[in-house]
């Protein structure tokens, strides 16, 4: 079996060529990209959020895996109450708005959704997929051009609070790429 990955970093992409390498399949080294994600990608990604996965099946129908995070029923006075504003950052042409505080958090469906995905079509179990990230995690992954780019944009979202701080710019600063 030949595949190829693409993704958003170096590690995170390394993560999946070895489940394939392995002789998993596609979804098994989708399972494994994602959960890498939170150690190669950390300033844009992470197993706290929600996404979805469209699976083809072999006769060509098209799944679903939708584990987008729930969040709660909205009600005006409990928001106004919540630490809950908007960030509007920069991306060059397009300005996105992100809404951050305690009142955005929201249940995650990121860790349930991808362990359904690698149950009903992948060919591994959880623990060999996800072996490379806590390889990532005990060694550690070095910071990317791509990822000092995502971090200078993020960076008033992800130094707001002193955990960021000292994750993603421990000397005052924010983290380079080859560091």
């Amino acid at each position: 079996m030949h595949g190829a990955v693409a993704a958003g970093s170096e590690p995170t992409a390394e993560a999946a060529a070895q489940i394939l390498r392995a002789g998993g399949n596609a979804v098994d080294a989708a399972v494994a990209a994602c959960f890498a994600m939170s150690a190669g990608e950390p300033a844009l990604t992470g197993l706290a959020g929600g996404g979805l996965m469209v699976h083809r099946e072999p006769d060509g129908r098209s799944l679903l895996c939708d584990f987008f995070s729930d969040a709660p029923s909205f009600d005006e006075e409990a928001v106004a109450n919540r630490d809950f504003y908007a960030k509007d950052l920069s991306f060059g042409p397009v300005t996105q708005r992100f809404h951050i505080g305690a009142g955005s958090a929201a249940v995650p469906g990121v860790i349930p959704g991808l362990c359904t995905a690698l149950e009903n079509w992948g060919t591994m179990t959880l623990e060999t997929v996800v072996a490379p990230t806590c390889r990532m995690l005990r060694e550690g992954a070095q910071v990317g051009m791509l990822q000092e780019t995502v971090m200078t944009i993020v960076g008033p979202i992800i130094t707001l609070c002193g955990e960021g701080r000292s994750l993603f710019a421990p000397q005052g600063r924010l983290l380079e790429a080859g560091e």
